[in-house]
């Protein structure tokens, strides 16, 4: 069985109190004091791994423990096991994942703050009498009111890990999102160009400079693979950011080689390099991907690639990519926004408070981004 660190501590301590019980033992009714004690020591050592066990335990030996109490023929004492009736129901909410249990432990415990020790008091001639009148109702209510506090303490904290775990739960899926679409704009764009130049080199019969740009294509392509994969597994020493706006160049270039008539336009790229480095990443990915659509999707496409920079505190970047050319036979309609390229590049684009928005008329489709504009 695992213990918790914690749990072994609470133990510790419940193990020295019960060893004062032991060493006092002089009748039967304190001898069943030791033993029980030594139960609570057991409940301590699972109290959070078994929760819902250490919360009946708890309970079950605060009642054995009223009842030796009350059989004595002599005052027993006030014990400190008292303490644990608050612990049971604090855990009884906060670990088990039952609601209705852990409102069942408040209720037991509520009924048996009646017959608590703590509900005995003594008299002028030194002898113990149940508490009555207002003594009874001041008593009982803060009986009560220590064990509602714990229930909803343990309460507000179930909410605050629960909404926690939610919380982590949207990031790991942001993350498969976002791997998804690097994934795919990576491949996408450099499997596109490849098939391109391959074709391209076969039909004009120049095999060995189409050869080159696919060599040259497929180690950008895996290298960028490769930098995601060693980021997934931390080794992240000597990574940069990868695929900046200082690197924008290249990449037209890329599509100009396989025959893409590209212009870009507006403010220069080398301006926007203080961009956040998200920006400028979601930039060129949305780029490139709106290039590799019309280099798929349009015949002799010509493409115009327009930057500008937004001024203000809350404002960062303007995408637009207008290409122009009539749809091949068989694309599939560029125009309908359900693919998953477009749909990865919308999601990118509010991952960094910005929206993406398309237009399709006649020959133009027109890209426009937002980035880095948030509500």
């Amino acid at each position: 069985m695992h213990f918790r660190r914690g749990d072994l501590i609470l133990a510790g301590a419940a193990a020295l109190l019960a060893a004062v019980y032991a060493l006092g033992v002089n009748s039967p009714h304190t001898a069943a004091q030791a033993v029980l004690s030594w139960g609570f020591v057991a409940a301590a050592a699972v109290y959070r791994t078994r929760p819902r066990a250490s919360a009946v335990a708890v309970l079950v030996l605060l009642g054995l423990w009223a009842a030796v109490w009350l059989t004595a023929p002599v005052s027993l004492g006030v014990t400190p096991w008292l303490v644990f009736a608050l612990l049971a129901v604090y855990g009884a909410e906060r670990y088990v994942g039952s609601r209705v249990f852990g409102r069942a432990v408040l209720g037991v415990a509520l009924a048996g703050a009646l017959v608590s020790p703590m509900m005995w008091t003594l008299d002028t001639n030194l002898d113990w009498r149940y508490r009555t009148g207002v003594d009874w109702a001041v008593t009982l209510t803060a009986h009560w009111a220590l064990l509602v506090v714990a229930h909803l303490l343990a309460a507000e904290q179930r909410t605050r890990a629960r909404a926690r775990e939610d919380h982590l739960a949207a990031l790991r899926e942001e993350e498969r999102l976002t791997l998804a679409r690097e994934l795919h704009d990576v491949l996408a764009h450099s499997l596109v160009l490849i098939k391109v130049q391959a074709n391209a080199g076969l039909v004009a019969g120049e095999e060995r400079a189409a050869l080159t740009q696919v060599r040259d294509l497929s180690s950008e392509a895996l290298g960028e693979v490769r930098g995601m994969v060693d980021a997934l597994r931390g080794h992240d020493a000597g990574l940069e950011p990868t695929a900046q706006l200082a690197g924008l160049d290249g990449l037209l270039d890329s599509f100009r080689a396989a025959g893409l008539d590209v212009e870009c336009r507006g403010t220069p790229p080398a301006r926007l390099t203080g961009l956040p480095a998200v920006v400028q990443l979601a930039a060129v990915r949305i780029i490139s991907e709106a290039l590799t659509n019309a280099v798929r999707h349009q015949v002799d496409a010509r493409a115009v690639v327009t930057l500008a920079a937004v001024p203000g505190a809350d404002a960062a970047l303007t995408v637009t990519v207008a290409s122009t050319g009539p749809d091949r036979p068989g694309s599939g309609g560029r125009g309908e926004v359900g693919g998953k390229g477009l749909l990865g590049l919308a999601e990118r684009a509010r991952a960094v408070g910005g929206s993406l928005r398309t237009e399709h008329v006649g020959d133009v489709f027109t890209l426009r981004a937002e980035l880095g504009r948030r509500p």
